[in-house]
């Protein structure tokens, strides 16, 4: 995007984010007319600075 970073060309930015690996194994991609990264809901979290797929809700009950 480049700097300074401006609001206006994040659209642009977004839409040039092709088969990127977030970490679970489904490239998301964007474009002009694809708004949406993924067609499903990956439940995911954060650790050690990476996305990691949740399988184990136990960690996360009350």
């Amino acid at each position: 995007m480049g700097t300074p970073i401006e609001k206006a060309r994040l659209p642009e930015a977004v839409a040039r984010v092709k088969d990127y690996d977030i970490g679970i194994n489904v490239p998301i991609s964007f474009g002009p007319n694809r708004h949406q990264g993924l067609s499903r809901v990956y439940y995911t979290t954060v650790e050690g600075g990476h996305f990691v797929p949740l399988k184990n809700w136990e960690r996360w009950r009350k």
